[in-house]
C-alpha cells in the first residue's frame, strides 16, 4: 500500500510510501521542486519517507535504496565565475555535462565542486565544534588542477569516474609521495587515496581526460581549515621540487 507524495507551487507536502517483499520506492519531480528521499531496509520490506526541497533535480544522486539532494551547507565559497582554463564552454562536452547535471561550481582550489553531504552528528576539534563528515563531488577538468592547498582533517579522495587522477602529498616534514588513484579502464587500479591532516595536497589529471571524484573529510570541511598554499612557502620546505610547485601553485589572491 502507499501514501503519496505531491508537491503544488507554494505548497510542499509529505508523505510515506511502504514497498513489500523488495518492491522499489518511486520518487516524482515537479518544475521547481527535488524531492529528498531516505530509505530504510527492514527485512521483507523497503521503508521510503519523502520530502521536499527547493533544488535543482539536476543534483540529484541516485542509490540502491534511496536517493538525496542536499544543499551546499558549508556555505558559499569565496569564488569566481569560470575556472582558470578559460570559459565553462570550453571545456570537453562530457565535463560541460557533469558540471550541469551534479550542480557543480567553481573551488577557490581549481575545479569544480558539490557539497552532497554534511553528517548532523558533530564533534569537537582543536578549532572548534565540527560536523562529523563531509561529502563533495569534485570535478577536475582536462588541462585543469587542484592547486597545492592543506585542510586541518584526514581528506579521502575516491575515483569515480573519468580517466586516473595524480595526487601530490607533501607532509608537514617535507616527504613527498605521488599516488595515482583510477579504476579498471584507467590503466589504473587503486581506487582511493588519503592525505592525512596538515599536509599540503595538489591533484590533476594523469591523461587527457576529465577526473570525477568523491571527496570525504573527516572531521567536516569548513572553509575556516582551509589553507591555499605559497610556492615560496613550499619552496623553503622542498627546493628540488621547484617544478612542481610552479605548476601546482596558484598566486595568492
Amino acid at each position: 500500500m502507499g501514501v503519496a507524495a505531491f508537491a503544488g507551487e507554494g505548497f510542499a507536502f509529505f508523505g510515506a510510501a511502504f514497498a513489500f517483499f523488495g518492491a522499489a520506492f518511486a520518487a516524482f519531480f515537479g518544475k521547481g521542486f527535488a524531492f529528498l528521499g531516505v530509505g530504510f531496509a527492514f527485512p521483507g520490506f523497503d521503508l521510503a519517507l519523502v520530502t521536499i526541497s527547493r533544488l535543482p533535480p539536476a543534483a540529484v544522486f541516485r542509490g540502491s535504496r534511496s536517493f538525496r539532494i542536499v544543499e551546499n551547507a558549508g556555505g558559499s565559497a569565496p569564488v569566481q565565475e569560470g575556472w582558470p582554463g578559460g570559459p565553462v564552454e570550453k571545456m570537453h562536452p562530457e565535463a560541460q555535462a557533469l558540471v550541469a547535471r551534479l550542480a557543480l561550481a567553481p573551488h577557490p582550489e581549481g575545479g569544480f565542486y558539490r557539497e552532497t553531504w554534511r553528517s548532523p552528528a558533530r564533534v569537537i576539534t582543536p578549532r572548534g565544534e565540527r560536523a562529523a563528515l563531509t561529502v563533495i563531488h569534485y570535478l577536475l577538468p582536462a588541462g585543469a588542477f587542484s592547486a597545492f592547498h592543506r585542510v586541518h582533517s584526514d581528506e579521502v579522495w575516491q575515483h569515480v569516474g573519468g580517466g586516473p587522477l595524480e595526487i601530490h602529498v607533501v607532509d608537514p616534514s617535507g616527504a613527498h609521495e605521488v599516488q595515482r588513484v583510477g579504476r579498471e579502464g584507467t590503466g589504473v587500479v587503486v581506487p582511493h587515496v588519503v592525505v592525512p591532516a596538515g599536509s599540503w595536497q595538489a591533484a590533476r589529471p594523469a591523461g587527457r581526460h576529465h577526473v570525477l571524484a568523491c571527496c570525504m573529510v573527516a572531521p567536516g570541511f569548513e572553509f575556516a581549515d582551509f589553507e591555499m598554499a605559497r610556492e615560496a612557502d613550499l619552496m623553503r620546505l622542498r627546493p628540488d621540487l621547484a617544478r612542481v610547485f610552479r605548476e601546482l601553485c596558484r598566486p595568492p589572491t
